[in-house]
């Protein structure tokens, strides 16, 4: 059996994680925040690198944002008529050289844009690093923008997939069959045409069970498909909440660095949303797991399981926000098997086809039952879990 490892370049030596955030709003289109503030904003939390994608409007600079009103009319943005100003040219430059922080600056991720078609219910296409033309509104066209992001050379993804089906009367089982399989269809068919669709945004349970369905029917074929971990920030509460981020393992801050890096896969996919289909075997296989909630799970179990919109509100939803985060220190991947040294960690899944087939810091591929072309993990720590992208496999005759 080979192992297709995406993190095999990184040298966890001497490579840091730089949290990023890929997916921002300023009052620029929808946001609540002036577009200077919502980047003092991030750089005051830490953050490494920042993409503002505001709908229909490329990102071209920090000290000159674009103002389109029709933009903040259509997509019914806060005080339309309130321009968005700037950062100074010298304040850009103390962000992107870290003053303030030890020297550790901000990079700028070029050209984000959020593509928006079809209005806020449906899922849309964030895109970096090409200048490409965008839409604010129209038709729900997923693959003209794609296509205008591959065409331009950009990397895209499809955010909040899942955004228009968070329905407390679709059982979970049956939540892409029907009118919602030709969904998954047609973004089948977008990943088959375009290298440049690097993945879905995840958060939740669904967007899991998506990008699994995405993976099991990818995996044979040698492409993969990454999880993104994002925001989706539209008021400086998103930063402080910390709702999801990218983890981008890079040797340097830089843009191309931080492009190789999101192109192999050698990040990860965070979020505070631990929510998760409860099963018997799940809860015996892992007593320790957040046990101050586990009585309040069990009463309500097959209620969620059933109606998952109701298990993201009630049980297990947000982690704590200044709980700390899991962080992963080195993978290896050789001889059959895949090992993880992570901190801030209380269990390890390992997941393939949707389904949990190991558990624990390593897991040794020849002896476990259930595997399909791949495997990821998912790490989860008290303030929220930290996922990998999948590791292809390829099996022997």
């Amino acid at each position: 059996m080979t192992i297709h490892n995406p993190y095999k370049n990184v040298d966890w030596d001497s490579y840091k994680p730089h949290r990023t955030e890929l997916h921002c709003h300023t009052n620029v289109s929808d946001g609540e925040v002036n577009f200077s503030e919502m980047i003092e904003a991030y750089y005051a939390a830490g953050y490494d690198c920042l993409a503002i994608t505001d709908h229909g409007i490329v990102n071209r600079s920090w000290t000159k944002p674009v103002f389109r009103r029709v933009v903040r009319f259509f997509i019914f943005g806060k005080n339309p008529f309130r321009k968005p100003t700037g950062l100074t040219e010298e304040r850009f430059r103390e962000i992107s050289e870290g003053v303030g922080r030890d020297g550790r600056g901000m990079l700028r991720v070029p050209f984000g844009t959020e593509h928006s078609p079809g209005g806020r219910r449906m899922a849309h296409v964030c895109s970096w690093f090409s200048d490409v033309r965008s839409a604010a509104v129209g038709r729900a066209d997923y693959e003209k923008a794609v296509r205008r992001a591959d065409e331009a050379g950009s990397l895209c993804v499809i955010a909040h997939p899942t955004s228009s089906m968070k329905n407390g009367k679709k059982p979970y089982d049956g939540l892409y069959e029907g009118k919602r399989a030709a969904y998954v269809h047609r973004l089948q068919c977008l990943f088959e045409k375009y290298p440049s669709l690097l993945g879905v945004e995840i958060k939740d349970v669904r967007d899991r069970k998506l990008w699994d369905i995405l993976l099991r029917h990818f995996a044979p074929t040698g492409r993969s498909v990454f999880a993104v971990g994002t925001s989706d920030t539209h008021d400086v509460k998103d930063i402080e909440g910390g709702l999801g981020w990218v983890e981008a393992v890079l040797p340097e801050n830089t843009v191309e660095d931080l492009r190789e890096c999101l192109e192999d896969g050698a990040f990860f996919a965070a979020s505070r949303c631990a929510s998760f289909i409860s099963t018997p075997e799940f809860h015996a296989a892992h007593p320790n797991l957040h046990p101050e909630q586990r009585e309040e799970f069990q009463k309500y179990a097959r209620i969620f399981d059933k109606y998952p919109a109701l298990y993201d509100k009630y049980c297990m939803g947000w982690m704590p926000i200044d709980a700390p985060k899991p962080m992963v220190d080195r993978i290896t991947a050789e001889n059959g098997m895949i090992s993880i040294q992570a901190q801030n960690c209380e269990a390890i899944l390992w997941i393939s086809d949707g389904k949990i087939v190991a558990s624990g810091e390593s897991i040794a591929l020849a002896s476990c039952e259930g595997l399909g072309a791949y495997v990821r993990a998912e790490l989860w720590g008290p303030g929220g879990n930290l996922y990998t992208q999948p590791f292809l496999l390829q099996y022997e005759n």
